[in-house]
């Protein structure tokens, strides 16, 4: 019976914290299929990261899970804003002299790499405050 209530709980978590993968896809492809970051995690399953969340909540690691969850979120946010700003900064030096390489370089949209680092770091951050928890507990 036990062991029946804890899979439900975890059915429930893992529901709950899947949940804004499945939201944010949906307004991607219906409402902001024009910009980059949110069309291009969308069309490519996140890059399957919400399925470290169901390994985490079967670890029973549910803040670690949440913690992707919520670091997708912020990250594809941060993403799309900060490398559309750095793209049109990067796009205003270019200049007719410049090699056909350099001008792609300085046309590449960074929120790709914004995304993933942000998630790195909210996990880096929860790891922190769960080893201060941990630590103040003894």
């Amino acid at each position: 019976m036990k062991v029946e209530n804890n899979l439900g709980k975890q059915i429930v978590i893992g529901g709950i914290l899947i949940l804004p993968f499945i939201v944010l896809y949906v307004i991607s492809l219906v409402f902001l299929k024009d910009y980059y970051l949110f069309d291009w995690t969308a069309s490519h399953g996140y890059l399957f990261i919400w399925l470290l969340v169901f390994l985490f909540v079967f670890l029973k690691k549910y803040l670690m899970a949440a913690a992707i969850s919520f670091g997708n979120i912020i990250g594809i946010i941060i993403g799309q804003f900060l490398g559309d700003f750095i793209r049109s900064e990067n796009v205003k030096t270019v200049t007719e002299s410049m090699t056909g390489e350099e001008k792609y370089r300085l046309q590449h949209h960074y929120g790709f790499e914004i995304w993933l680092i942000s998630i790195f770091i909210v996990i880096i951050f929860v790891l922190f405050l769960q080893y201060l928890i941990r630590r103040n507990q003894k």
